[in-house]
């Protein structure tokens, strides 16, 4: 058994072995994601099991690997679409085959897959978080993409721009945040975001 990434949106291939039935199949992952804010899909597709007994396949899944709280029984087909998987989770999916004596394969090996967070604004969209007493430190936040630096910049007249703060190069979608102490010395401030 063997698990290997391929370029594609292939995660890998597998194989499932029954050691009471002789039932085998290959799973090979091909990713499609609907672009649903908060939760996504995933297709999977396999090859379809040689022995002439089976009638079907469950598609075990779940946030732990080697946990799987969830599944999807499949007859009669060779993919499954799994639905409302949550951003930025990583759900670890195996799959088993079963016979028409109801005998179920161990299961194949695990692959895993990351649910990508998706945002469709043309730029980061600042979040700003600040307490009206003096002396809080203004809470910046917004949403970083994949291979992207940032550059905070901040102002208080909008012509003179000082660069506060730089990010480290992303490799995932994910939340960043800054807490700009200097804008408890400002009367007023405004702040942009340079993405590199």
């Amino acid at each position: 058994m063997f698990i290997t990434k391929i370029p594609s949106l292939i995660f890998g291939a597998v194989s499932i072995v029954n050691r009471k039935v002789p039932l085998v199949a290959i799973l090979a992952m091909a990713v499609f994601c609907c672009r649903a804010h908060g939760s996504q899909n995933v297709t999977l597709a396999w090859d379809a099991n040689p022995e002439t007994n089976v009638v079907g396949y469950i598609v075990h899944y779940g946030s732990v690997s080697g946990v799987y709280t969830n599944s999807v029984n499949v007859t009669g087909d060779i993919t499954a679409t799994v639905t409302n998987l949550q951003e930025g989770t990583t759900y670890y999916f195996a799959v088993t085959a079963y016979n028409s004596d109801g005998l179920e394969s161990i299961p194949s090996s695990e692959i895993s897959y990351e649910v990508p967070i998706i945002f469709y604004a043309a730029g980061p969209n600042l979040e700003l978080t600040s307490n009206p007493q003096s002396g809080v430190a203004a809470q910046i936040r917004f949403l970083g993409s994949p291979n992207q630096t940032y550059e905070l910049q901040a102002t208080a007249d909008l012509q003179n721009w000082t660069t506060i703060w730089y990010s480290l190069p992303q490799t995932t979608s994910q939340w960043l945040e800054y807490q700009d102490a200097d804008a408890v010395n400002s009367a007023i401030r405004f702040y942009r975001v340079v993405v590199h």
